[in-house]
């Protein structure tokens, strides 16, 4: 499926609403905690697998957010119909949880190359995987050009909010989109809050989580998204014993979508947890790499101090 271009004025009220939402940049540099089995697989297939948002252990945090707007919904503002509100956010709740993929990375720096202690341990492989380091500037607000808008994978910095401030943080979401002068705002206005609360719901997790620095890449329901089609293929694996669907995303050049994703392109060092034989793993790294053509990239080896393990 091909996806329509986008004109100049669905471009214009676009940027104007990044603008009001406040949407900034992000890391330059993303890092994505795994094992070094998943590395080796990625390289081998130049595929993302991205995960079900309903298999992932932090499912909730939608729930979360979108149950707290729901409790609270004859409070939002008046322009906003609460009973459509609420029966078009159950309607796609179901849909938005089994057809919303996801990738998740978070922000990394160049002054603290080790990496995260807390997610080498929930996602590192417990410190015996390694943390894929990639370029993400193409995907920066401040770069997305309208090719870029129906390739159908989008990314977004992760809010952490209080359960306690739920409405409060929808509604100021309401309030910044209600001020932009939008086509057939008559119609938009019923349904606004609704697809700005959906569009959100999996980008954001309760408060305590924080120190993730996660910025998510999702591949919506084109039900959820204006139609648009992702280049994204289904993909199976057994997981705990269960089977489950993937959807993989090829990592090539897609001159159409102005958007550069191989892997020699975007990929710009290796990290090797901080866990066990560290320097058996790099090595075992830095050979993946060269048999990849890609032994130029930099591996470097994470000397976070582990727990019951000598420094």
């Amino acid at each position: 499926m091909t996806a329509r271009s986008m004109t100049d004025e669905e471009f214009a009220l676009y940027q104007r609403m990044v603008s009001a939402l406040g949407i900034g940049d992000f890391s330059s540099l993303l890092v994505h905690y795994t094992s070094i089995a998943t590395l080796e697989n990625i390289l081998d297939s130049r595929e993302l697998w991205f995960g079900r948002l309903s298999d992932l252990k932090d499912t909730a945090e939608c729930d979360h957010f979108i149950d707290g707007v729901l409790r609270n919904a004859s409070s939002l503002l008046p322009i906003a119909d609460p009973d459509v509100i609420a029966a078009t956010m159950q309607h796609f709740r179901q849909v938005m949880r089994d057809e919303t993929f996801v990738s998740s990375w978070c922000e990394y720096s160049l002054a603290e190359p080790e990496g995260q202690l807390g997610m080498w341990r929930e996602f590192g492989d417990d410190g015996m995987g390694v943390g894929i380091v990639a370029d993400s500037s193409q995907f920066l607000a401040s770069a997305i050009k309208r090719e870029h808008l129906s390739f159908g994978v989008y990314s977004a910095r992760m809010e952490y909010v209080h359960k306690d401030r739920v409405s409060a943080y929808a509604n100021d979401m309401f309030k910044r989109v209600a001020n932009i002068d939008i086509p057939n705002a008559d119609v938009m206005r019923k349904f606004m809050m609704a697809a700005l609360v959906l569009s959100k719901a999996p980008c954001v997790k309760h408060h305590s989580y924080a120190e993730e620095r996660e910025i998510r890449f999702m591949r919506m329901s084109p039900a959820l998204n204006g139609g648009v089609a992702s280049p994204t293929v289904p993909r199976f694996a057994t997981v705990r014993g269960q089977q489950r669907e993937f959807a993989a995303l090829p990592l090539k050049d897609y001159p159409e979508h102005a958007l550069d994703l191989r892997v020699e392109r975007i990929l710009k060092r290796v990290v090797v947890g901080p866990q066990g034989d560290r320097a058996g793993r790099e090595q075992r790294v830095k050979a993946l790499l060269a048999k990849h053509g890609l032994g130029h990239v930099p591996v470097v080896v994470s000397d976070i101090p582990w727990r019951g393990q000598a420094a």
